[in-house]
C-alpha cells in the first residue's frame, strides 16, 4: 500500500472515493510511527507532492529531514518545510514548528513563537498542540502562568487519548493545581 507511511505518520486513513478520515491511534507525541518501513520511494513521493505545495507532504518530508529518514538529517530544511505547511494552516506542522522554536532546533529558541504556533494547532483541536500549550500555561514559559487554562487544555488532549495529557491532568488533580484537589 503506497499510502501506509503517510497514514501512520499523520494519523489518516483512506476510505472510499478519495475521502480522508482520521484514524484515532495512539502514537508517542512527536514520533513518526510507521506501519511498514519507509522507503526512498516514499520520500521521493513526499518531495514531489511538497513541491506542489501539499501541506501534508511538506510536513512528512520535514519529519524525514528532522530524523534523517532516507535523506541527510537537516534541521534547517525541516524547519523550512514545517513553516511552509504551517502557513497553510496544517495543525501538525504548526505543532512541530512550535516544538522547533521551543527547543531551538533549526531556529533560535523562542518561547513566544512556540506558544503562538501551539495555539494555532490547539485551536484546530490538535491534541499534541493542546498538550504542548497546556504545558506552557502550567509552567509559565512563553505565556503567563494560568493553571486553570492548563487544566482545560489537558482535559481536551486527554479526551483524545493523549496519555501524557492524562498523566499531567492526574497530577493536577492530585496536587490541586488549577482544580480542586481530588
Amino acid at each position: 500500500d503506497d499510502e501506509a507511511p503517510a497514514v501512520a505518520a499523520h494519523g489518516h486513513a483512506r476510505r472510499g472515493a478519495g475521502r480522508v478520515r482520521h484514524a484515532h491511534r495512539r502514537v508517542p507525541s512527536g514520533a513518526m510511527s510507521l506501519k511498514r518501513k519507509m522507503t526512498s520511494n516514499d520520500v521521493r513521493r513526499y518531495e514531489m507532492d511538497a513541491k506542489k505545495g501539499k501541506a501534508r507532504a511538506q510536513c512528512a518530508l520535514a519529519c524525514c529531514f528532522h530524523h534523517g529518514h532516507h535523506v541527510a538529517q537537516d534541521d534547517d530544511e525541516a524547519v523550512r518545510l514545517h513553516a511552509l505547511a504551517a502557513a497553510q494552516g496544517y495543525a501538525r506542522a504548526q505543532c512541530m514548528l512550535g516544538r522547533s522554536y521551543e527547543r531551538g532546533t533549526g531556529v533560535a529558541q523562542d518561547w513566544f513563537e512556540a506558544v503562538r504556533l501551539y495555539k494555532l494547532a490547539a485551536e484546530q483541536g490538535f491534541a499534541l498542540g493542546q498538550l504542548n500549550l497546556a504545558r506552557r500555561y502550567e509552567l509559565g514559559t512563553g505565556v503567563a502562568k494560568d493553571q486553570a487554562e492548563a487544566v482545560r487544555l489537558y482535559k481536551l488532549a486527554a479526551e483524545q487519548g493523549k496519555a501524557q495529557a492524562q498523566l499531567y491532568l492526574g497530577d493536577c488533580y492530585n496536587s490541586g493545581t488549577g482544580v480542586a484537589k481530588d
